[in-house]
């Protein structure tokens, strides 16, 4: 008997071993209340909604409830029932309580908390609920955008255009190869919205508005958007008329990085002013230095200075690097390899550099491929470059021309090169404009509004040298299409016509000088967006100004 108790014994343990999963989570509940966020749009004053959350239960348990409470309330919000169950696969429903009070145009929230058995953040699920108080009726402005399943959601994010091949920035944008992204403005309020304009906000010449559309015709601002909601504590509905799709295009000039933000100027109760930030990358066959200098600032004699910069492929092949080295003197060759060895060293022992992996910590050769651009931060398309200043007594500067190479095998054997600085610098401070200006500088243009031809407008540019060095600012440039750039001129302090290439404008510390920026539109654009762009022989080159033109009011 004893026998055959054993074996039974071992039996069954086998039979459980084969048959236990391998994640005991999988006979737990897992609970959630959907939606995650309810939004009940505009609320009469006095008006009680009462409205219905889903508790489901995906997991392999039943789910208890225990409590609910609510968290972060503003406004007269109330629980009505709750659950005590949900059974595997099931669901249960929620009903809460909200009356409309204060003052209109006030958005208010509320946070729902359950506590359950769920084993997943202590047991705690929860879901959020705002509304908008209004008198009766409001409209309610949102903008939406694509997502991967080729549906439209309430952006919580900015908009990415990934990765784009630069185009000649000579070339009109409406000409060049991009790729173009839809958003939507929808109404989700209970009466008309009026979209009054759809604009760039930044001044980067690489995005443009191609225009909006609904349904299949294309118009133009102002707009009329039908409500969405039909009747109060209602949800939007998919009413064509209640949306407007704006088309963006984004044609990169420029290798790197490029951002921008949609601004939408409505009648919405929730803010005139509905903005998304946009994303893109200019990709090409090269190489992205960031910084683009190296500057060391003050520095004291036996002391250790580390700065680092970071190499990152912006085309999509791969991108050899030869060898990474110091150019001491500027005569463009190596006079120390980027080993990171105390042999190999520039300036009578005083400077090195050395080459790390994206994390800034693994030690790489002073060769090296960098793969083709994810657009992302970090990964193998990005090295570190570590360069390590250290000033003794009788050796403690740096001279005028001491550069980082990166002398790669791409378009033929090209070279890249960071300025590495120390001591007194110079920084060029570029002010002006009007005010307020929502970013850059703006110029606020008179004329007709209704006849962009006709719009003008003057500002004085303040340029300044808030560094301790003396500094020239040895060319401007204009970073956009030729067709934008013609409709502006500069005159110096003097009022003489400025030679953009050689502008001969040289600051002590502390000095400053003035230029006059004239505007006058000879195309039809209004939205003359474009950066003006100051090379100079301080710490930061060039300096970018985005400018933008404020239409004439009435």
């Amino acid at each position: 008997m004893q026998r055959l108790s054993s074996l039974v014994f071992l039996s069954l343990g086998v039979v459980g071993a084969i048959g236990c999963p391998d994640d005991l989570d999988e006979f737990a509940p897992q609970g959630a209340i959907e939606p995650a966020l309810l939004d009940l749009g505009p609320v009469p004053i006095g008006t009680t909604c009462t409205p219905l959350l889903a508790v489901t239960n995906t997991g392999g348990a039943t789910l208890n409830i225990t409590d609910g409470a609510l968290a972060d309330v503003d406004g007269d919000w109330a629980i009505g029932r709750v659950p005590e169950q949900v059974s595997l696969g099931g669901e249960g429903e929620v009903e809460m309580q909200y009356t409309a009070a204060g003052t209109a145009g006030t958005r208010q929230s509320v946070t729902l908390r359950l506590e359950t058995n769920d084993p997943d953040n202590d047991g705690r699920i929860s879901s959020s609920l705002q509304a908008i108080v209004v008198e009766e009726t409001a409209a309610v402005g949102a903008i939406l955008c694509p997502t991967e399943s080729d549906t439209y959601e309430h952006c919580d994010g900015p908009v990415d255009f990934g990765a784009v091949n630069k185009g000649d920035p000579n070339v009109p944008i409406d000409q060049r190869t991009g790729i173009t992204v839809s958003v939507k403005i929808k109404n989700e309020g209970s009466e008309q919205l009026t979209v009054n304009n759809v604009l760039l906000n930044d001044g980067n010449p690489d995005f443009a508005v191609q225009g909006l559309e609904q349904g299949n015709l294309v118009v133009d601002t102002p707009v009329v958007l039908e409500p969405s909601r039909t009747e109060a504590c209602g949800q939007p509905g998919d009413n064509p008329d209640a949306e407007v799709t704006v088309n963006l295009f984004y044609a990169p000039t420029d290798i790197g990085a490029d951002t921008e933000t949609l601004v939408v100027l409505t009648d919405a109760i929730n803010g005139g002013n509905l903005e998304v930030p946009l994303n893109g990358f200019g990709s090409d066959i090269g190489i992205l230095l960031n910084p683009t200098a190296i500057n060391f600032g003050d520095t004291v004699e036996d002391t250790e200075y580390v700065e680092t910069i970071t190499a990152s492929n912006v085309g999509t092949n791969d991108a050899p690097v030869n060898n990474t080295c110091l150019d001491a003197d500027g005569d463009e060759t190596c006079d120390a390899n980027c080993t990171g060895s105390d042999d190999d060293t520039a300036l009578g022992g005083i400077l090195k550099c050395e080459v790390l992996k994206a994390d800034g910590e693994t030690h790489e050769g002073k060769g090296f491929i960098l793969a083709g651009t994810d657009a992302t931060p970090g990964g193998d398309d990005e090295r570190v470059v570590k360069v390590t200043f250290s000033p003794v007594a009788g050796n403690a500067d740096l001279p005028a021309n001491v550069f980082l190479r990166f002398e790669t095998a791409i378009q033929n054997n090209a070279v890249w090169t960071a300025r590495i600085v120390g001591g007194g610098i110079g920084n060029l401070a570029v002010s002006g404009g009007v005010t307020p200006c929502p970013s850059g500088v703006c110029i606020q243009a008179a004329g007709d509004p209704a006849d962009v031809m006709t719009w003008t407008g003057q500002i004085t540019l303040t340029l300044e040298n808030t560094g301790d060095a003396s500094l020239d600012v040895t060319a401007l440039d204009w970073d956009g299409p030729a067709t934008i750039a013609d409709d502006y001129t500069l005159t110096d302090a003097g009022g003489n016509a400025l030679d953009i290439a050689a502008p001969g404008i040289s600051l002590g510390v502390g000095a400053s000088t003035t230029l006059t920026l004239d505007y006058a539109n000879n195309d039809f654009s209004g939205q003359d967006f474009i950066n003006l762009e100051f090379a100079n022989t301080g710490g930061q080159s060039p300096v970018v100004i985005p400018l933008s033109i404020l239409p004439p009011t009435e």
